[in-house]
C-alpha cells in the first residue's frame, strides 16, 4: 500500500480509485506538477509591474480582465537560481483561499490523467520535501507533485498572502 501525509493525516494513494488529473509544468530543468482541481487558468506571460519593497518571491502584480493579481515565482520559492523569461513562460492563475494568485513558471507541458497506483510519497530527505505531495512515474520519467498550500504556507515572504488567505476564510 503507498501512503503519503497530508494535511489531513496519512493519506493512501491506492485507497483512491479514480484518476488524478494533473498540470504538469516544468522549473529549471525539473517537471513539476499541481492538480488540476487547484488551478483556475494558465496564460501567457504578461507586462509585470514590480511593487517596490517586496520580497524577492513576489515579481510584482499584473491585470487580468480588471483583477490585479499578484505573481509569485515559483522558480525562487523552491529555492532554485533565478532565469531569464522566455517566450515559453506561463503563469499558472490559482485561487488560494479567498485570493486569487499567479504562480510563474518556466513552461506548461501537458495535462496527465494518473491512476493512483502511479502514485508514490515522497522519500525521507533533509530537504523542502513537506512542499512534495508524491512523486508520479509518467512514461519513462518521474514528475513531482508539489502541494500549494504547503509551497505557500511556509514561506515567510507569503506571510500576507497567508493573512488574505486567513480574512478570506473567515
Amino acid at each position: 500500500m503507498v501512503s503519503a501525509r497530508s494535511a489531513q493525516g496519512p493519506h493512501t494513494f491506492a485507497q483512491d480509485s479514480t484518476e488524478k488529473q494533473l498540470v504538469t509544468f516544468q522549473v529549471g530543468t525539473e517537471e513539476y506538477a499541481f492538480s488540476l482541481s487547484k488551478i483556475q487558468e494558465i496564460i501567457r506571460l504578461s507586462r509585470i509591474t514590480r511593487l517596490p519593497n517586496t520580497s524577492s518571491f513576489n515579481v510584482g502584480v499584473i491585470n487580468l480582465r480588471g483583477d490585479i493579481i499578484s505573481i509569485y515565482d515559483l522558480r525562487t520559492l523552491l529555492s532554485q537560481a533565478a532565469a531569464d523569461h522566455t517566450k515559453n513562460s506561463r503563469i499558472i492563475i490559482v485561487n488560494y483561499g479567498a485570493t486569487t494568485i499567479g504562480l510563474l513558471v518556466d513552461k506548461v507541458s501537458q495535462v496527465v490523467k494518473v491512476p493512483p497506483s502511479s502514485l508514490q510519497p515522497p522519500p525521507a530527505v533533509d530537504s523542502d520535501q513537506h512542499s512534495v505531495e508524491a512523486l508520479c512515474r509518467v512514461g519513462s520519467h518521474l514528475i513531482i507533485l508539489l502541494d500549494m498550500d504547503k509551497i505557500l504556507n511556509t514561506r515567510t515572504s507569503c506571510r500576507v498572502l497567508q493573512q488574505e488567505r486567513s480574512a478570506g476564510d473567515a
